[in-house]
C-alpha cells in the first residue's frame, strides 16, 4: 500500500486545531489532528493524482472559518474538493494587529503527494 503524505503550509495564520460542535477553537486538540482531518481521495490514490490546491479562506477574529474559495486548482477536482471539505473543519489563530485579532482573508496551500 502507498504511504500518504499531506503537506500543509499556512501563510499569515497558524493552524490551531480542528473545530467540531463539541470543541471550541480554544479547546481544540492540537496540530496532530490536521492529518486526521485530510482525506486523500481513494480514486486519486489509485490514479496517482498529486498536486497543490490553494484555498482562499476568510477567518474571523475568533479563529473560525467563515468562507472558503478555490484560489488555485491542483489540476484534479477530487483533490480540490477534498481540500475544501477538510479545511472547513479547521480552526485558526486569527491575524493580529497591535495585539488585537481581526477578520482576514488568507491563502491556505494544501499539497497532496503520494510516497512509495
Amino acid at each position: 500500500m502507498h504511504k500518504l503524505l499531506l503537506l500543509i503550509f499556512f501563510t499569515s495564520i497558524t493552524f490551531a486545531s480542528h473545530a467540531s460542535e463539541s470543541v471550541s477553537c480554544e479547546e481544540g486538540n492540537g496540530v496532530a489532528s490536521v492529518k486526521d482531518k485530510l482525506d486523500y481521495p481513494l480514486e486519486s490514490r489509485k490514479l496517482r493524482e498529486e498536486g497543490k490546491t490553494i484555498l482562499k479562506v476568510f477567518v474571523d477574529k475568533t479563529g473560525h472559518l467563515v468562507e472558503v474559495k478555490l484560489h488555485e486548482s491542483s489540476g484534479f477536482s477530487r483533490l480540490d474538493e477534498a481540500a475544501i471539505e477538510s479545511v472547513k473543519s479547521f480552526c485558526f489563530i486569527p491575524a493580529k494587529k497591535a495585539g488585537e485579532p481581526f477578520d482576514a482573508w488568507v491563502l491556505v496551500p494544501i499539497t497532496f503527494k503520494l510516497n512509495d
